[in-house]
């Protein structure tokens, strides 16, 4: 599910949490800018939705073809690893 408006975007996804669950990935040009975990799908995709109007499939994969996302990526790589 991918949910798009003003270029920006949201993913609900099974989350990589050793607790299970669900995540809600938000996501602009500059790369993934924040998630929450929910305990249902319902939940995450239902949080993806608000003030997304617009739906683009593959706003995603036009990021990730941009090197400003990829950059943002690595970034939130260094910042979560405590590199930065």
């Amino acid at each position: 599910m991918l949910a798009a408006a003003f270029r920006e975007g949201a993913g609900a996804a099974i989350s990589r949490d050793p607790a299970g669950g669900w995540r809600a990935t938000y996501f602009d040009a500059d790369g993934f800018s924040g998630h929450h975990c929910f305990a249902s799908k319902r939940d995450a995709v239902w949080d993806c939705l608000p003030s997304y109007q617009d739906t683009n499939w593959n706003l995603l994969r036009e990021y990730m073809a941009d090197s400003r996302f990829m950059a943002g990526v690595a970034r939130s790589f260094e910042i979560e690893r405590g590199l930065v």
